[in-house]
């Protein structure tokens, strides 16, 4: 009879529309108990985040005192040795320094006695005990760079830019701010909200959903200072939630949890964590060299190892993207696990041409971590017949956050014969904080100190102190991001034996071109 529908097809539809009706029932409740939940994870967040702060506040405070309270000529060395004595035992500083009439720079620990005062700028707040606040102020050594600077009478300290590295949990995040109780404004002095930001008021100790994210705001005891955080919905809800989303669909058709199981599935083997960690395992991350040169010689003597990676699409992925991705989702080992089987293998062909060459891997902090890490180097090496000198590590941005819990892993890599090199010296975690922590071999001075010779920039004096400073703690010396040739020329008439690495020295090259360089030099 036409318009009949089968029994079977009745049943199966009654059957699908009882299980999504319960899967929606139990997803529903599921959503309110993980939400309710995620108050208390808010609440904690924020209230470590406001004891790190006050820590902070009272390192700053200190600092700044020490400088006002100083009985030295303004700007001697001796006052300038004070205050790089500060800016070695600080952890969250970046740079200390006086001012002229509270008002002009006239020199810092990191940048010297500067050629003339230079105006420092209008603040950003004034707190109501007279400490002016500079949300995103120029640093005074570090042309082209930014970071927060607090000022108090006439002396002021620049606050490390990644001082807050250790809280970037994703999906949490915050902002921080000020609050005046003369004046009840807020300054946001430091966040790592996505682009669409954070509501500009939330309720002390309130909890407030907005456009599906949840905030929380909590204040210090002690200081003006608070926090405002935040999770979105979606990320709450997201498959890793198991334990709660599993016991609340339970007793839902198999029907449903298909349904949701092939989403999950859906979206993981789309996602570019996914096919990273699939092309490492596979081991289709290429792996290319880029010569370090002995400046005085014009040799190669040695190369970076560099992974590069081409997704599935034929498109390069910045090393940046790919590195970081590997770090948020916890496979960064892996990554680097795979360049140094790479490098190990292709060490060989450089050797014969070459036999004093070394090649240079990055470890991050996970790797340092790993107890078993060095003698896994050590058997990689010892079945390829390379002795431990051939192959060095540098510590990535990422591997200097926490030098005291790294030091010993450090020490055991030196003990057995492999160099240790500092990369990017000079930004990011205070490089003279960490250097007291760690021994190592070779300092690498960014290219951002680099790009400032034969400008006529301020920041271009910092190069020599740079230098003098490795000299002095006998520490060999690459400086990053040599890409001019007015670059060489300075260089080259700076004392000492240095070596060197960037463009104008040599690309990243596959193991072939590096080779024949090598055998060009002989």
């Amino acid at each position: 009879m036409p318009g009949k529908v089968h029994p079977f097809v009745r049943s199966t539809l009654l059957l699908l529309l009882t299980g999504a009706a319960g899967a929606a029932i139990a997803l529903l409740t599921a959503r309110w108990l993980v939400l309710d939940a995620s108050r208390s994870r808010l609440s904690a967040y924020a209230n470590e985040l406001i004891r790190f702060d006050e820590t902070l506040a009272v390192n700053i405070t200190g600092s700044l005192a020490a400088v006002n309270e100083s009985t030295l000529p303004a700007c001697s060395e001796p006052e300038l040795m004070q205050m790089r004595r500060l800016l070695f035992r600080s952890d969250f500083l970046k740079d200390i320094g006086r001012l002229q009439n509270q008002n002009n720079l006239v020199c810092s620990a990191v940048g010297g006695v500067l050629p003339h005062p230079v105006p420092f700028g209008t603040p950003d707040l004034t707190t109501d005990g007279g400490r002016k606040i500079f949300y995103n102020h120029p640093l005074p050594a570090v042309e082209g760079y930014k970071a927060q600077t607090i000022q108090n009478g006439d002396a002021f300290v620049v606050v490390n830019p990644n001082v807050f590295t250790n809280f970037n949990r994703p999906p949490l995040y915050y902002a921080g701010y000020i609050r005046s109780i003369r004046t009840q404004k807020r300054l946001y002095t430091y966040t790592n909200f996505p682009a669409q930001g954070h509501p500009d008021y939330v309720p002390v100790g309130k909890y407030l959903n907005r456009k599906g994210t949840l905030y929380y705001s909590a204040c210090s005891n002690v200081r003006p200072d608070c926090v405002v955080v935040g999770i979105a919905d979606a990320d709450v809800l997201q498959p890793n939630n198991r334990d709660l989303l599993f016991a609340a669909v339970e007793g839902a058709l198999a029907g449903s949890l298909f349904c949701i199981a092939t989403l999950i599935l859906r979206r993981k083997w789309g996602s570019m964590a996914w096919r990273l960690q699939r092309a490492i395992l596979k081991g289709d991350l290429r792996v290319v060299y880029q010569p370090i040169i002995d400046l005085s010689s014009g040799r190669i003597v040695a190369a970076e190892a560099l992974s590069r990676w081409a997704d599935q699409d034929g498109c390069e992925v910045s090393p940046d993207h790919f590195v970081a991705l590997a770090e948020e989702r916890g496979f960064i080992h892996e990554l680097t696990c795979h360049v140094l089987r790479r490098t190990i293998d292709d060490l060989p062909s450089a050797l014969r041409v070459a036999p004093s060459f070394r090649i240079s891997v990055n470890l991050s902090a996970h790797d340092l971590s790993d107890a078993q890490f060095a003698a896994t180097v050590d058997d990689l090496l010892r079945k390829s017949g390379i002795a431990t000198h051939h192959l060095s590590f540098e510590l990535t941005e990422r591997s200097k956050a926490c030098p005291q819990s790294l030091s010993a892993a450090i020490r055991e890599l030196r003990r057995r014969g492999h160099m240790i090199y500092i990369d990017d010296f000079g930004t990011g975690y205070s490089s003279l904080a960490y250097l007291k922590d760690l021994t190592v071999d070779v300092v690498k001075v960014d290219r951002v100190f680099t790009q400032t010779i034969a400008n006529g920039s301020i920041m271009a004096s910092i190069v020599p102190q740079i230098l003098s400073m490795a000299e002095s703690l006998g520490l060999a010396v690459v400086v990053e991001g040599i890409e001019t040739q007015e670059q060489m020329d300075y260089l080259g008439s700076v004392s000492g034996r240095l070596m060197g690495q960037g463009y104008l020295l040599g690309m990243p090259m596959p193991l072939d071109d590096l080779v024949e360089r090598l055998k060009q030099q002989n």
